[in-house]
Formats: C-alpha cells, structure tokens, sequence
C-alpha cells in the first residue's frame, strides 16, 4: 500500500512509523529519467525525473521510497572507513517541495556533504 506525502503532517507520520530512520541504511538508489530512444532513432524526452530509494532499517520493514518530479539528487556515498548507517533523517514537505536528507538538519540545506534529494512528490511504502 503506497502511503503520500504532501504536507508536513505526512511528513511527521512518515518519520514516526520509520522511527526517523534511525539504524537504516541505503540499499539501492534508481534514478530513471524516462527519456528514451525508438526504433526510428528518435529521442523523447517525457521528463519523468523519479528516483526510487530502498532502505533497510533495523527498527521497521525495509522501504521504498519514490520521489517524482526529481529537481536534485546529491549522492554521497559514504566515504572510505565509514560506515553507511543512518543516525537520522530530515524529510520536509512544504510549497509544492519535497526535501528529504540522511541526516537530521532542520532546515532544507542544499549544502549538506551527504545524500539529499528535493522532488515535487514522494510516495513510499513497506516491502513486507
């Protein structure tokens, strides 16, 4: 069942069934364009701009979250002697934006050193 989050109260409810992400950790990232070429050799390019989130976290059921209308991705994997567990996680929703970060900030900072994302919709839910 595919749960939405528009408003901050989607938000909050999201961080609270996830317990804030906390011990989670980032196990796949898909990031689909849509743009495409057809048989004839034309380009299209529908805009479809989504990138598919799965995590694992030791304190709920793994997840997939999709964010569509993708305006920024920011892939920071972890660096070298580090390990890629998330602590805490920033999700804000607000003037038709999603903000999501892997880490707590508390503001929509777009010069965060980790992974970010900031996209027109998100919807997410558990695999199992």
């Amino acid at each position: 069942m595919w749960n939405t989050v528009q408003t901050q109260e989607d938000a909050d409810r999201f961080l609270k069934k996830t317990c804030g992400l906390h011990d989670s950790t980032i196990h796949s990232i898909l990031y689909e364009s849509g743009n495409y070429v057809d048989e004839e050799g034309a380009m299209h390019f529908p805009e479809l701009r989504r990138v598919t989130v799965t995590l694992h976290s030791q304190w709920c059921p793994a997840m997939e979250l999709v964010f569509e209308g993708v305006t920024a991705l920011n892939l920071r994997p972890p660096g070298e002697n580090y390990l890629g567990d998330i602590f805490d996680c920033t999700l804000l929703a607000g003037n038709e934006e999603i903000f999501f970060a892997d880490c707590e900030l508390g503001t929509a900072d777009r010069t965060h050193q980790g992974t970010w994302i900031t996209a027109r919709h998100l919807k997410w839910r558990f695999l199992s």
